[in-house]
């Protein structure tokens, strides 16, 4: 029994940063900008805190024009009518979504999805490790049109990363660790037959 939990413990640890991390279940802050990202947060728009959940979070991204779900690795945004963010003036034109425990990992990549309906993101996307901005500043949009961002977190999502030496010694110096305790145990057992 000792064993096993010893084990499970250790197999815990070598799996356990392997695992997974998801958007879903992490609380963000999305604040709508216009015309620069200093100005105070625009007020026909859905400024505040959300935790990811299953549906739609943000019912309105700068009067009414779109929503935004965030889900387990992406960030879809629905766009409800059809018109342009205006330009005339702004030096910013979009929205910042910032992680703001830094639960869900580092952002590591966010890109544009292939089945993106709505045209011409160019430059206006950016992240850092905690905060995903989007300057649509100018761009036209129209009913139904969408957005999809492919968000990796972390090194839950990256594909297979090579162990670093350490952690495969690590996990080595472990194995022999058990290996040692069976065989120690096993030769306890033979001295001391069962009565």
């Amino acid at each position: 029994m000792k064993r096993s939990a010893i084990f499970s413990v250790f197999l815990g640890l070598a799996v356990g940063n392997a695992s997974a991390t998801s958007l879903l279940g992490n609380t963000f802050e999305f604040r709508y900008f216009y015309p620069t990202l200093s100005s105070n947060p625009y007020e026909n728009s859905a400024n505040g805190l959300y935790k990811a959940d299953a549906g739609i979070e943000i019912d309105n991204i700068a009067d009414g024009s779109a929503r935004m779900d965030i889900q387990n690795n992406r960030i879809v945004i629905d766009f409800l009518y059809g018109s342009r963010y205006g330009d005339a003036g702004a030096e910013f034109n979009g929205w910042v979504l910032r992680d703001i425990y830094g639960k869900a990992g580092k952002f590591t990549s966010v890109t544009v999805d292939p089945s993106t309906t709505f045209a011409g993101i160019g430059n206006g996307l950016s992240f850092t490790d905690d905060t995903i901005k989007l300057n649509w500043k100018g761009l036209s949009f129209s009913q139904h049109d969408q957005l999809v961002l492919n968000v990796k977190t972390g090194l839950g999502n990256v594909a297979s990363p090579v162990p670093e030496p350490q952690s495969v010694a690590l996990m080595a110096a472990g194995l022999l660790g058990i290996a040692a305790v069976r065989r120690r145990a096993k030769a306890q057992d033979s001295k001391n037959p069962a009565p």
